[in-house]
């Protein structure tokens, strides 16, 4: 790809355009956001435009700093309109899409549950980590039939991957295929909070 720019000349040749170009050029494409979805000055949903299958994940913040997690739902060329019940205003006045995957992601948070339950997500330590044959397997302290979220993270914190389980006990335990986690990264495990 070629990029305009400013050929030096001889001082005789100037002919008074300015000294500075600026050129803008896209090389990864960002989601773009066609449409929040407005009722009565409450946010219920957002109206994208993707050129692929996608998972995305949409955040919201009052401060253009702190962006809290809403929901992670299916995307599908060209324009995908996701909508809830529920007025997402209490996420704040400003709304982010992050492309999760270009691919519609199984272990991804269905819409419809995220837009009826709305749920929290709670920190949780995890206590127990080892290593067996090709696997992770990772434990934490649970409370029994609550939903927890376990995500794989690289180091600049990109989610790699994602799985929800449903506690059967006081202690869970979550494997992964070593090449879930691509060598480095860290886990984080959330408890899920319907409020």
């Amino acid at each position: 790809m070629n990029l305009d720019c400013l050929v030096p000349c001889d001082a005789a040749e100037a002919d008074g355009s300015p000294t500075n170009f600026i050129v803008r050029i896209e090389f990864v494409r960002d989601i773009k956001i066609d449409e929040l979805i407005h009722t009565n000055g409450q946010f219920y949903g957002v109206t994208f435009s993707w050129g692929q299958a996608s998972t995305v994940q949409l955040e919201g913040t009052f401060n253009l700093t702190n962006w809290t997690r809403i929901a992670r739902f299916f995307g599908d060329p060209p324009r995908t309109t996701w909508t809830t019940n529920v007025s997402l205003n209490s996420y704040g006045q400003f709304f982010r899409l992050s492309l999760v995957a270009n691919q519609h992601l199984t272990n991804a948070v269905a819409a419809s549950r995220v837009a009826s339950s709305m749920p929290e997500l709670r920190d949780v330590p995890i206590s127990t980590k080892e290593f067996i044959q090709n696997r992770i397997r990772i434990g934490f302290a649970s409370s029994p039939d609550a939903v927890y979220e376990v995500e794989i993270c690289d180091w600049s914190g990109k989610i790699i991957a994602t799985r929800q389980v449903v506690a059967t006990g006081v202690f869970t335990t979550v494997t992964f295929e070593c090449g879930e986690t691509t060598g480095s990264g860290f886990f984080k495990v959330r408890q899920m909070i319907k409020s």
